[in-house]
């Protein structure tokens, strides 16, 4: 079922977010609580304008962009400080797999934006 078909609205919502998002990043609180759940309200937003396989497209890139930062920042530093060599080729593993995911659902949303298709 599609949604609100209005795409100037949504490319200037997902503007808006990343304008938050460089504005607050360093901010472990906001006013709707924390800045993850802040984002989930703006990707809601959004979701109000795109239609369900858009939007499910734009929510797999962001959580598995959330799931490659912590890969990055936490669990293979984790793992190689604990000398746990097996822990630590598996989640470089896992990393480089999703970075392929999200480098297909980029170049998926990309080229239906060219199309006029991304609403």
């Amino acid at each position: 079922m599609s949604r609100i078909v209005n795409v100037a609205s949504a490319k200037q919502t997902l503007q808006e977010f990343l304008n938050e998002l460089k504005k607050h990043k360093n901010r472990k609180l906001l006013k709707h609580g924390t800045i993850y759940q802040y984002y989930l309200l703006k990707i809601k937003e959004v979701n109000k304008m795109l239609n369900d396989c858009n939007y499910n497209k734009v929510r797999l890139l962001y959580d598995l962009s959330k799931i490659v930062g912590f890969l990055k920042r936490h669990a293979k530093e984790d793992a190689n400080k604990e000398g746990h060599k097996l822990c630590y080729a598996m989640y470089k593993e896992i990393e480089e797999d999703l970075e392929k995911h999200i480098e297909k659902l980029r170049i998926a949303i990309e080229g239906l934006s060219k199309e006029s298709k991304f609403n």
